[in-house]
């Protein structure tokens, strides 16, 4: 398993859900790396990588939070690396920043989804 190599106590520091979507997003970037032929076991090397995978995820046509989740999964796997991600990870930190700017914001709706599903029920008991 890719967080596999963790402790107990490691592990119990994000949810059960989170360590899924980490595992997820880690794994994809790795086989991205390894598709083109690209090395993370050094900061540069992730930084390099990570940069390219998220081009690649936003050309896509990927979500943001696809995005957010490679780049946290990456710090998560190696967190000597997490304390300066500005530092140690610029490339991926400026390609994060640039990808939340060109994401259109997301709809938001007006109304609790109870309240829309009241206003559909009211509708089709007129009709």
């Amino acid at each position: 398993a890719v967080l596999g190599h963790f402790t107990q106590l490691q592990r119990a520091s994000v949810s059960k859900a989170i360590q899924s979507r980490y595992a997820m997003a880690f794994k994809g970037l790795v086989a991205f790396c390894q598709r083109a032929g690209l090395g993370i076991g050094t900061a540069e090397g992730l930084d390099v990588a990570l940069n390219l995978y998220l081009q690649h995820l936003y050309l896509e046509g990927d979500v943001l939070a696809s995005g957010r989740d490679a780049a946290a999964a990456s710090l998560y796997v190696h967190p000597h690396w997490s304390r300066r991600q500005n530092a140690i990870l610029p490339l991926a930190t400026r390609a994060m920043k640039g990808w939340s700017r060109l994401q259109p914001p997301g709809a938001r709706m007006p109304y609790p989804w109870e309240e829309v599903c009241t206003f559909a029920l009211d509708a089709l008991d007129r009709h």
